[in-house]
């Protein structure tokens, strides 16, 4: 993906619920129809088995976008995994009583599930998930942030890690991100397969 097609991300981004003793989901938009869906007949579908996506943008700088707990798929045969956006929120800091980090910003914690659907074992990690604001800027994992998550009693899955997921085997966890506040955020969803050229997915987050 290039940086122009992180420009056509919407500002219209539904709005986080703060962080305040336990993730909250975020609300959903309203279900009203797009406009793109009363243009002549035109196709709103992701492309390659996404449910429930809709295109940003136009012409060459789309993107398949989606809303917090929809289900779609990225990648191809090889590298196909199914995602589910469960939850995103905000919080200072992560961690327990004795040991925590805070933010230089704010933390955006986004919890998923993944599902493998290919027919292989594949590499499953935060890398290719990034943070996007509404101005194109990127935000690569708080892997430090990651340690104290299962310390912090608000959340009760683990931080994403390096790891295989075996053939029709799922697995759940939460990426931080360190953000800058008063921002609409998205997550990117970039292929798993180091040389795919399968299309990244977004899910819009709201606003920190």
């Amino acid at each position: 993906m290039n940086r122009r097609k992180y420009l056509a991300i919407s500002g219209g981004m539904v709005a986080l619920a703060g962080c305040s003793g336990e993730t909250e989901e975020s609300p959903s938009s309203s279900g009203g129809e797009s406009d793109s869906d009363s243009q002549d007949g035109s196709d709103s579908s992701s492309g390659d088995g996404s449910d429930g996506g809709s295109e940003s943008g136009d012409g060459e700088d789309s993107i398949p976008t989606h809303e917090i707990g929809d289900t779609f798929m990225v990648g191809g045969d090889e590298d196909a995994v199914e995602y589910t956006v469960s939850s995103a929120s905000t919080a200072d800091a992560i961690g327990g009583e004795y040991s925590s980090e805070e933010a230089n910003g704010v933390f955006l914690i986004v919890q998923l599930e993944m599902v493998n659907q290919t027919s292989e074992t594949i590499n499953i990690s935060s890398n290719h998930l990034k943070a996007v604001d509404s101005d194109g800027n990127q935000f690569d994992a708080d892997a430090g942030a990651s340690v104290y998550l299962e310390s912090d009693e608000r959340f009760d899955v683990s931080g994403i890690s390096f790891e295989q997921l075996n053939p029709g085997l799922s697995t759940s966890g939460a990426v931080i991100f360190d953000v800058a506040t008063g921002s609409s955020y998205g997550l990117l969803v970039e292929p798993v397969g180091l040389f795919s050229s399968a299309d990244s997915h977004l899910v819009e987050l709201g606003s920190t």
